[in-house]
């Protein structure tokens, strides 16, 4: 028989991103650089997410978070069939 003797690849950058995530999910950092990631390659997730962790700052305006809220919303409606 078959056997894979080739060793297989570190893994892909998504990988990578997901395992440092994994490691501190509270930590913003990692997300906002796969958020940035996944919009380089035209992933409508990024977007989301970036909306997402634009919410979590405090710092802005309610104007600005009811904005914010408006884009996600909408955002999570164009493609709610394609994630759910």
């Amino acid at each position: 028989g078959y056997v894979e003797t080739t060793p297989r690849a570190a893994g892909s950058q998504v990988e990578a991103f997901e395992k440092v995530i994994l490691s501190d999910p509270s930590d913003p950092t990692p997300w906002g650089a796969y958020a940035d990631y996944l919009n380089e390659q035209d992933d409508p997730r990024g977007a989301f997410m970036s909306l997402q962790l634009a919410l979590e700052d405090e710092s802005k305006s309610k104007a600005e978070r009811d904005a914010l809220k408006k884009q996600e919303a909408a955002a999570l409606k164009a493609h709610k069939a394609q994630w759910l």
